[in-house]
């Protein structure tokens, strides 16, 4: 073995486990990577069977004596091979260990390295043995008992020793109901009087092959495919029969609808209205179906079978025929050649043959399929079609459109004017690819092959060759042209649309100038705002009264928090909406410096989910918030008081709707504090304070609503009554916002 045998020995005596470690260590036979143990429970702890190739164990241990040390190691490390090693030389003790699965029983006194080496090699490869013959045995029993065919074992006297599931699922019973069966008793009445001589057959010959009907568990019969040998003993005498069975009531199935199919085939081929014929090899009429004989004005099959094909066609087409026949033989098929026919009496009438060479095993050809169609009716068609084709071309010449039509690659085989600056002999033939530009080509190709495949028409824009080779604009729907089905053509309705496309120019042109326009007016609001909020600013330097210049202040902020929407216009994408999470934490950071608060004295907390809001609201909005937190810093902390103010700003689901369906999105705005809060005269709806009369304005604009709250909001949303402080609650839908009017 390459690698070190794991041995694990468990031994008291500290003597004999040094002996034995110098008996493997001396071995030529392997190498030992011995682990030691003086006690049974310690060993068998800390090893387990993915941990040790083989157990040296002492039966005489501080911790467990006799038999009872061996089956404690054998149930702990179950197939991991022991080898008993002790000091009493116990005959029965060692037949008893050796029956329960002990690999050798050796007596310390009497081994010696070499006799324990290979004592321990052997109890490895017969545990090895052993496992791949369970492997093997249960792999055998495995695809036996998942076989699709029944397989059951009977003794001499056919009584049932052995069935798989599918033996017993096969007859509609369970394994365990059939294990006293007797296997005649599976056959129909009707067999069982030839039973007993399948039976000397095959203790004749060794074996018996055929066909059986077998009972179900219901009564009902059914056919098998029996395959029954001779299973003998080790002296070679015959011990009990083999039985292979298969269900053969889908393949007796099979083949009488494969014999319906041929009939049907006949009928089919009988009630065709083609012509349907067989040749040899040199055109000789084996069969015809019905409808070739009332084509050719016969009555019966038999005045026709026997002539010669070429009897059937018209002189003129006979020679040119002979040569297809023999072409046939290269190319196995010949389809639609159009030949003259004749009927009884020699008049002509016109067909479409195809023709397929049928070939034995050998691959050489044995005889010739004809399907000849009468297309008398078909050339009365065409020719009236050519008249409608005229008909059309006129009406296509005088269209005001390009009309093309072409084939699956594009190529022009009509248009009923040419583009200006081009003659017919420069379009005729083409492809469309050589006067449109060349980024379209792979788009149009994909669209032409679409329209072959499915069936349906298609509309693209490109740009290409106009008049006089000028670049144009065209519209073009296409169309398929089908015939019997099938897309044999391409139809190009072309529209010049070089004129719509620079009106779009010009249109989209005016656009981006209206929208530079837009921008700049939303500039200059915003700079004749902070023009007035400057000229407040210094008119603030000249009053000393403490409640002027506060109310300066409140005025000044209010035009800041307007000028600052048209800030963002003027940076936006968009003219119409802010990206109010952005407006917020500006104007907050604003107003913050308006009062010189500091942020370490007074903590921020702003949750805002992505939000865009029409310009309107979020004047609305903005005002609301200024109004709010500009009380707050005046009046919530003072005398330097630390605290904290909470703003949230987010999307909802409505709940109040008593409609279940009825699902539409708010917004709602919280502006909280832990201050010292209101008054407890504080009364929402009667107070003469002007901020809160703007407040509850901008709630009326936004035909939202608002609630007064006594206390102050966690960042998570809580409520906390036990906290002072002061809430205000806004919310109202999204969608009024497009409405608001500010």
């Amino acid at each position: 073995m390459s690698k070190p045998i794991k041995v694990l020995l468990i031994e008291d005596d500290p003597g004999d486990i040094r002996l034995i470690q110098k008996m493997l260590a001396g071995s030529d036979l392997a190498q030992f990577d011995i682990e030691c143990s003086n006690q049974l429970s310690t060993g068998l702890g800390k090893f387990s069977s993915d941990d040790i190739d083989m157990l040296l164990l002492d039966l005489l241990l501080p911790d467990s004596k006799g038999f009872n040390t061996f089956s404690s190691a054998r149930n702990k490390i179950p197939g991991v091979p022991i080898i008993v090693i002790t000091g009493v030389d116990d005959k029965e003790l060692a037949v008893k260990v050796i029956k329960e699965g002990a690999q050798d029983y050796l007596v310390k006194w009497e081994m010696d390295g070499d006799l324990l080496a290979k004592s321990i090699f052997y109890a490895i490869e017969r545990k090895d043995s052993e496992k791949k013959l369970v492997q093997y045995a249960s792999q055998l029993e495995a695809m036996v008992e998942n076989s699709i065919d029944g397989i059951a074992l009977s003794d001499i006297n056919n009584g049932l020793v052995y069935i798989n599931k599918a033996f017993a699922e096969i007859h509609g019973y369970t394994q365990e109901e059939m294990k006293y069966f007797k296997i005649s008793n599976l056959h129909s009445p009707e067999q069982r009087k030839d039973y007993t001589e399948i039976i000397d057959s095959i203790k004749t010959r060794g074996s018996w092959k055929g066909e059986l009907d077998h009972f179900r568990k219901d009564g009902t019969t059914f056919p098998t495919q029996m395959s029954t040998s001779l299973v003998m003993d080790a002296g070679g005498k015959p011990s009990g029969m083999l039985a292979i069975c298969r269900d053969i009531t889908e393949q007796k199935y099979i083949e009488a609808e494969l014999r319906d199919s041929r009939e049907t085939l006949r009928n089919i081929l009988e009630s065709s209205p083609n012509s349907i014929s067989v040749t040899d090899s040199s055109g000789n009429l084996l069969d015809c179906n019905l409808a070739m004989v009332e084509m050719h004005g016969f009555t019966v099959k038999e005045e026709l079978i026997g002539r010669n094909i070429l009897e059937l066609i018209a002189p003129v087409d006979r020679h040119r025929a002979a040569i297809n026949m023999k072409k046939v033989l290269k190319q196995q098929t010949l389809r639609n050649i159009e030949y003259s026919f004749l009927k009884r009496g020699g008049i002509e009438f016109p067909v479409e043959l195809s023709t397929s060479v049928v070939q034995d095993t050998k691959g050489e050809p044995i005889t010739f399929v004809n399907i000849i169609k009468d297309i008398t009716e078909h050339k009365k068609t065409l020719e009236a079609l050519k008249i409608s084709e005229e008909k059309w071309s006129s009406l296509a010449k005088n269209a005001p459109n390009t009309i093309l039509i072409t084939d699956e690659k594009g190529k022009i085989k009509f248009i009923n004017h040419t583009i200006e600056g081009f003659t017919q002999e420069e379009t005729i033939g083409k492809t469309v690819f050589d006067f449109i530009d060349p980024q379209f080509h792979d788009m149009v190709k994909e669209t032409i092959i679409e329209a072959f495949k499915t069936g349906e028409g298609k509309f693209y824009e490109i740009t290409g060759k106009g008049p006089k080779g000028t670049k144009s604009y065209y519209k073009t729907h296409i169309g398929p042209i089908t015939e019997d089905n099938e897309v044999i053509g391409i139809t190009h309705i072309v529209n010049d649309i070089t004129e719509v496309k620079q009106a779009e120019k010009q249109i989209l042109s005016s656009l981006k100038e209206k929208e530079a326009l837009l921008r700049e007016i939303h500039h200059r609001v915003k700079n004749n705002l902070q023009v007035i909020s400057s000229l407040f600013r210094l008119q603030s330097t000249q009053v000393l009264d403490p409640c002027v210049l506060e109310i300066l202040r409140e005025t000044r902020n209010r035009i800041d928090s307007m000028s600052l929407i048209y800030e963002k216009l003027y940076q936006s994408e968009d003219l119409t909406k802010i990206e109010f999470p952005k407006y917020i934490r500006s104007l907050v950071s604003q107003i913050f410096a308006s009062y010189k608060i500091s942020s370490e004295r007074i903590k921020l907390s702003i949750y805002i989910d992505e939000i865009l809001m029409a310009v309107d609201a979020a004047n609305c909005c903005s005002l609301i918030i200024n109004e709010l937190l500009s009380n707050i810093l005046k009046h919530a902390f003072p005398n330097e008081m630390t605290g904290e103010i909470y703003i949230e700003f987010k999307r909802i689901e409505s709940t109040t709707d008593p409609d279940p369906n009825y699902n539409e999105s708010m917004l709602s705005l919280i502006v909280s504090d832990n201050g010292i809060g209101m008054p407890d005269s504080f009364d929402l709806d009667n107070t003469d304070t002007l901020g809160i009369q703007i407040v509850l304005s901008m709630v009326e604009q936004l035909k939202g609503e608002i609630e007064y709250i006594p206390s102050f909001y966690r960042t998570s949303g809580e409520k906390q009554n036990n906290k002072p402080g002061t809430t205000f609650k806004i919310w109202f839908k999204e969608a009024i916002q497009q409405q608001c009017k500010y």
